[in-house]
């Protein structure tokens, strides 16, 4: 399974890759819609991960720290690179 960050690596190299001068604005357009709407996901998706690390199953359970705290840090570094790419 992919980690959010090489989805936003793809789209990222995809939006870029397309030129506004080939005269393909609309797939440019698609391109950056899709890193958007990946950007927003990963936005919504780390406070819902922040409250599931202060619940009961978290704190009961070794294997979910080390996922949880995984995934977070594989959103907050995904928002990051789209931040840096001006997305």
């Amino acid at each position: 399974m992919k980690k959010e960050i090489q989805i936003a690596e793809e789209n990222i190299k995809s939006w870029k890759f397309t030129k506004p001068q080939d005269k393909e604005l609309w797939r440019l357009n698609i391109y950056l819609s899709k890193c958007q709407q990946h950007k927003a996901s990963c936005e919504r998706d780390v406070p819902k991960l922040e409250k599931i690390k202060e619940s009961i199953v978290y704190i009961e359970n070794e294997l979910c720290h080390h996922l949880i705290d995984e995934m977070i840090e594989d959103k907050k570094q995904t928002i990051k690179l789209y931040n840096e790419a001006g997305i």
